[in-house]
Formats: C-alpha cells, structure tokens, sequence
C-alpha cells in the first residue's frame, strides 16, 4: 500500500499514449551514450539538460523499452551488468513529492530498483526534479558530497525551503556517527545545503514521519527503521523496527528538541502515510493502463495537493 499527498509528475507530464517513445528512439547513439548513466552534478544546483533524460521523463519511458529499442537501432550487443545503471525516473521508489503553494511539484532522489547481481540498473538517486503545471520541467543535479544519493527520507516545506531528515542511502556511504541526515533545499533557487544540528537526534533512520507544527518545528517520528550500524567499512547490526518515538527539529536554533507538546499529531501512524512515495517497482502503475480507477486515483491526488 502506497500514499501520495498531491499529484503526480504525470498529471502535468502528460505523455502520450503512443507506445513507440518517439523523442527516445530518436536519439542519437551519441546521445544515447553520454546520457545513459547516472551523472552527478558539478555545482549547486546544476541544471541537467541531457538530452536522454528529457526524452525519458517526458515519454515515461521504462528502461526495457528504451534499451530495447536503441539495441535496435544502433545494433548493441545484448547489455551485460557493467557497473554503469540506466539513468531513469520511471519506477523510481521510496523518493518524496512535495507540492509548492503556486502548483509546483518537487520529486526528490528516491531508488530504482535491489541490490540483486542480476538488477544492472540498481541506483539510488541525488537529484531533484521540478514540475510546472503546464508540463514544463527541470531537472537539478547535485555534487554527491553536496547531497549523497537519498531515499526514504521525509520532505517537510517550511516557508520557501523543504527540509530533507533521514533516508537510507548506500550501505558503504553511511556515517559511522549514526546521526540524522538533514538537508535543506531553497525552492528559489534549488540549492541544496546540509543543516548543521546539535543535540540528541533520532539516529540514521528512515520511513518515518515528519510534519511542520510551527514556522520554525518539525516534528519527526516512528515507528521507523534504524539502519545498519556502519564502522570501518563493516556492518555490525542489520536494520531493525524502532519503537515509537519522538523528536522536533528546530530549524531556527538547528537543535533537535524532545516535544513538549502533548496535542502534538499521533506517533503510531504507518510509515505508508507519509509523503514517500513506497511503491516497489513491480507494483508501479503502467500508466498506459489508465482506465476509470486510474482517472478517479488522478483526481483524488490533485484534489489534496490544491
């Protein structure tokens, strides 16, 4: 079961029904090389204007099909597991959507993908897409020791930034500290910039909830997931259920806080109703199915983001 509080990149995409991916199968292998892999940004933010990715996010393009039809038309050989995953935003898992007050819509890292030898296209994400509601959008890459790649973290809009708390991120690339990951993305110019915090945090955790109560307060809680505990390079403890607990981030002073507030939002909600989007790939809606469930499911979204 999977929860989404607005609408989705769809919704104003809009691709065609047609299945034959036009602007993909017309690119040009050059085009198809350069753009194939996941490419981390030099600056902060870097406006990632590759040719592959638009073509991907503006047709919705699965990676089978795409690979398939450019095997094709450059005679490849058939691809081997070569340490180099296929950029994609379709399929795309355990990333945060956010809807801005003037109708835009912030999709944030998420995975794609196991760790599976036989998954070729395993990866998890750094980069930000931005959708208008007439369709447009842009795409913003990040230095990967500006912003690691990042999933099952929560978003929380607080005025003109979205702070980023927690996520899971690569076994190899967690801190050895255990400390909260928080990030803090302006919607103005979508930089990205880590939040120094002081105090006891929650630890490296993910799926959890977190929600604004004040114009400076984030209250973050569980039940959750810890990851695993990471010294040296080895994992000493797997990920384990957290019991229920509960923090608030005060962005103003950068201290985590214990809530003092006994009216504060139930601690026992299901890590589902968040604003992740949690959906494995296998249960990811082909959206060329659409049919009357999908047009009600379309409305219902858009109707919570507005």
């Amino acid at each position: 079961m999977w929860h989404i509080k607005g609408p989705s990149r769809m919704d104003y995409i809009r691709p065609s029904e047609d299945l034959r991916y036009t602007a993909v199968n017309s690119l040009s292998q050059e085009e198809y090389e350069d753009g194939r892999e996941r490419q981390f940004g030099t600056k902060n933010p870097e406006v990632q204007d590759i040719p592959f990715y638009n073509a991907m996010i503006r047709e919705d393009c699965p990676i089978a099909s795409a690979y398939e039809m450019l095997q094709r038309s450059f005679e490849m050989r058939r691809r081997t597991n070569d340490g180099r995953p296929t950029w994609t935003m379709r399929g795309r898992f355990a990333q945060s959507t956010t809807c801005l007050p003037d109708g835009r819509m912030v999709e944030i890292g998420g995975r794609y993908g196991t760790k599976d030898e036989e998954d070729y296209d395993y990866c998890i994400y750094n980069d930000v897409l931005v959708v208008r509601p007439d369709g447009t959008f842009t795409l913003y890459g990040y230095p990967e020791n500006t912003f690691p790649p990042t999933d099952y973290h929560t978003a929380t809009l607080m005025g003109k930034d979205i702070y980023l708390i927690g996520g899971l991120g690569y076994e190899r690339k967690r801190g050895e500290e255990q400390k909260t990951q928080v990030f803090r993305l302006s919607t103005e110019d979508f930089s990205m910039h880590q939040v120094k915090v002081s105090g006891k945090s929650p630890g490296w955790i993910y799926r959890h909830q977190s929600e604004a109560i004040s114009d400076h307060e984030i209250f973050v809680h569980g039940p959750a997931k810890r990851a695993d505990v990471v010294y040296d390079g080895e994992v000493l403890e797997s990920s384990h259920i957290e019991p229920p607990f509960q923090y608030v981030l005060n962005v103003r002073s950068g201290a985590w806080e214990k809530p003092k507030d006994e009216s504060l939002p139930d601690a026992s909600i299901s890590p589902a109703e968040t604003n992740i989007t949690e959906r494995a790939p296998a249960e990811y809606p082909d959206i060329r199915s659409r049919g009357v469930l999908w047009e009600m499911l379309r409305r219902v979204r858009y109707a919570l983001c507005v």
